[in-house]
């Protein structure tokens, strides 16, 4: 997604979107098709959320934490779970 007018980048752009492309907003981290595909625009609550968080720029700092969070999932995945 494009970054519009009102700095709204989507999910990958927001703090609270993992690595793996859950978010903790919804049950299971499943992201519903109408936020994933630009038809809401998640500045607002949406009805299958099961708190209030909603989309928030990342910071620079939360960019490195995923980058982190990637790196060490990789490592682990092929076998290797120190740094």
């Amino acid at each position: 997604m494009v970054k519009d007018m009102d700095g709204y980048t989507g999910c990958r752009g927001c703090q609270h979107y993992q690595f793996d492309g859950s978010c903790p907003a919804f049950d299971g981290g499943k992201i519903p098709l109408d936020i994933l595909s630009g038809d809401f625009e998640h500045t607002q609550k949406h009805r299958l959320q099961i708190n209030s968080m909603t989309w928030s720029q990342r910071t620079g700092q939360r960019e490195i934490e995923i980058r982190e969070q990637l790196a060490e999932a990789i490592k682990k995945r092929n076998g290797n779970p120190n740094p």
